[in-house]
Order: structure tokens, then sequence, then C-alpha cells
């Protein structure tokens, strides 16, 4: 697929209606399991979670996959985890999320057509790529630097505006969410961007009281 094919169309099939505007994104916790932490936001309002694991080895990785599908089956919702094709396909998990535009293709031939893949994007010229490559949805990232992103440029409320007019200037469909350090108080001004929706992880994570965060998310975007 090529630039002209995706801009010169009038409109874009785009199934968006599995992609949810909220995402939850696990992140390490001091006392709970990324498995727990789905099973609270699952009970409390979420459901679209991605699991991203970033201690640890392949194996427990695939272990704490199995546990978040057993409660998705159980509580509905659906799972998608950071970088493992291979595990979202044995766990038979609903997608994955991939760093980069040029893991897409790869990802495709693993998990199927029929799975969701989502892609990290941190320039309009991310969310071309991801486009072209065929994402389901772009995560663009980090709407406000922190200690995992200090090496990272912020995108900010002015430019997640500038990305998503530009988006739709070019009659880009896929939908667009921002994570990275968002509060409660900058929901309203996020989505007043137009953005299609937001990311979470540690507002909720490591709230003093997740389950409370869980619902109040789930219920403002």
């Amino acid at each position: 697929m090529t630039l002209k094919n995706i801009f010169g169309k009038k409109s874009l099939p785009a199934d968006n209606a599995r992609i949810k505007r909220l995402h939850f994104i696990t992140t390490n916790h001091p006392f709970l399991a990324h498995s727990e932490l789905v099973e609270i936001a699952l009970q409390n309002g979420i459901s679209q979670i991605r699991i991203s694991i970033s201690e640890g080895a392949e194996e427990f990785a695939e272990l704490e996959a199995w546990k978040c599908k057993w409660a998705s089956d159980k509580f509905g919702g659906t799972i998608i985890i950071d970088d493992y094709p291979e595990i979202a396909a044995k766990v038979n998990l609903h997608g994955v999320h991939v760093k980069t535009p040029d893991h897409i293709s790869y990802a495709r031939k693993i998990i199927g057509s029929d799975k969701i893949i989502g892609v990290t994007a941190r320039s309009f010229d991310d969310i071309v790529n991801a486009t072209i490559e065929g994402a389901d949805y772009i995560m663009l990232e980090p709407y406000k630097t922190s200690e995992k992103t200090l090496n990272k440029k912020s995108i900010g409320k002015t430019g997640l505006k500038n990305i998503i007019d530009e988006a739709h200037d070019k009659n880009i469909k896929t939908p667009i969410l921002i994570c990275g350090g968002i509060l409660k108080t900058e929901i309203s001004d996020i989505l007043s961007t137009g953005v299609y929706g937001i990311g979470i992880s540690g507002a909720i994570a490591h709230s003093s009281n997740i389950e409370k965060a869980a619902r109040w998310f789930a219920e403002k975007v």
C-alpha cells in the first residue's frame, strides 16, 4: 500500500469498534502481578488492557499472559500483550502491541489477520508508516516525560492537536491514542484535541485505590 492509496481515498474502511477509547497499560507494581492488575481493571469497567512486562524472561511473560487470558474469559474484555506475538498466538490473546511500524508485518504473520496489532508512534511520520503497514491502532507517546521517558521529547497538548489535525487532513482513519504520564486533571484537555483515546498506566496502577481509579477513568474516557 502506498501513501497515494491511503490519502487519496475519500473514506477508509476501519474496524474501530473493537478499539476502545481507554487502554489500561499494566506496569510493575510492588505487591501486585500484572495479571492481578488486569483482573482488577476488568472488574471495574476497563475492557481493553495492554500487558506491558519489562522484567523477567519470556517464560514469565507467557505465564502472566495465560493468567490474563483466564481473567478476560471470566470477566470479558480484550487483552493485548507488548512485544510477544508468539505468546499472543499461543495463548490466543486478542492482539499484540509492537514498538515500531516495521515490526507490524512480522507480527501479522504470527497472529493472523483477525487479531489486533497496535504500535507505538512518536511522530506523524510514524503514524503514516503505521497506517501503511496496517496497524489497527496507534499509540502516541509520551504525552509527558517521566523517569522512563526522560530521553524522549514530550508531545504535549499543542503537539498532539497538531498531529491529530494533520492526520484528519490526510484522511487517516486508524484510531490514534496518546499515553505517557497522563493524570486525571488532564483528561478533558487531551480529549478536546480530537484524539481517539487515551492510554493510562501509573495513574491507575499506582493509585492508592486502584479500583476507584479504574472506575473513574472508565467513566470519563
